[in-house]
């Protein structure tokens, strides 16, 4: 059953429209700049580090979310601005922003899916890892991701934005989080251990002294983790909740204003990670940061890289260490040092 017909004869508050059409505007602002040099530092590849099949999922996600940024935040923009003028154009042009939002959003998320599953393996199967996964298998799932987004999205047409909102929560959306948590979850004991193993390694017969290194690093791959995970559930648990209410709220349903918060709610909250994937997925990998300092003209600092491939542990200054995971950051800085000694 298509439930366009909802609440299609009333205009949702003024006020409400042009609060979203504000909202679209600083989001397709930001999801593009941001998008868009993480594309550019790829495509450029100044440091000749990019690639590899991690870097190729980074182009997918960065890509989806260019995209999301350029076409759907603008056609938000237009719609709501239409609606607040109440302009029976806007009734067509809801069709197309939402088809755009569920294509485009579908294979942001998937590409993350892909991302996450792509560090699991790399530290936990690293072996399998580098034997099997190529870029030519990366290119082969970022083309079955685009593939899945478009012929799936088309449901929308059937089953209009109330349920196929509540399909795309319960596989897009859900199948999501459980990845990045289980996922998470692995990563973050697989560090540890490698961490303790490097440090039991370097102390020698200092063992207090690398427990408590141990013990700092371990507390900053943990935040580290989860404010990746807290990011991303802030932006996707309020919109599932909204989507929920939608479907299962009788009163929702025939309240149209109550209607149109929760659409718009749901809406533009999932359009919020496109903003904060560069972050957390590209400004946080050293790689890319040296990409970005050298396309911007800048130096970068001194640093321990362990890759999260062999494990490979290259030392250029014991007082400022990062262990650089491609997903995580660990620092132990001259602050830090001294605080150690005063404790020994």
């Amino acid at each position: 059953m298509n439930d366009s017909t909802i609440c299609s004869d009333e205009w949702p508050p003024t006020f409400l429209s042009y609060v979203s059409m504000v909202t679209s505007i600083i989001l397709s602002i930001v999801t593009v700049s941001g998008n868009l040099l993480v594309c550019l530092a790829i495509f450029r590849d100044p440091n000749k580090e990019m690639k590899s099949p991690f870097t190729l999922l980074i182009l997918n996600l960065s890509t989806a979310d260019l995209i999301v940024g350029a076409v759907t935040d603008s056609l938000s923009i237009t719609f709501h601005y239409k609606e607040s003028q109440h302009d029976i154009t806007a009734r067509y042009l809801e069709r197309v922003t939402h088809m755009c939002y569920y294509i485009f959003c579908k294979a942001s998320l998937l590409s993350l899916a892909g991302l996450t599953l792509d560090r699991y393996v790399a530290l936990t199967s690293s072996n399998w890892y580098k034997s099997h996964v190529t870029t030519k298998v990366a290119g082969v799932v970022s083309i079955g991701i685009w593939l899945i987004s478009i012929t799936a999205s088309w449901l929308y047409l059937n089953y209009g934005f109330v349920r196929y909102s509540f399909i795309f929560a319960n596989t897009s959306i859900l199948l999501t989080v459980i990845i990045l948590m289980l996922a998470y979850l692995g990563i973050i004991r697989k560090l540890r251990k490698q961490v303790f193993d490097l440090e039991m390694i370097r102390a020698q017969n200092t063992g207090a002294r690398a427990k408590c290194r141990t013990t700092l690093w371990e507390k900053k791959l943990t935040k580290t983790y989860l404010a990746m995970l807290v990011i991303f559930l802030t932006c996707f648990l309020p919109s599932m909740a909204a989507i929920y209410a939608l479907n299962f709220c009788s009163y929702c349903m025939r309240n149209c204003t109550t209607y149109h918060i929760l659409r718009d709610a749901h809406f533009l909250l999932i359009l919020c990670s496109s903003l904060f994937n560069p972050i957390l997925y590209g400004w946080r990998l050293p790689n890319f940061r040296r990409a970005f300092l050298s396309l911007i003209k800048c130096k970068d600092g001194v640093r321990v890289d362990v890759s999260p491939y062999n494990g490979n542990v290259i030392l250029q200054n014991q007082t400022n260490i990062h262990i650089e995971l491609e997903l995580a950051t660990v620092t132990e800085s001259k602050q830090a040092s001294h605080f150690l000694k005063s404790r020994t």
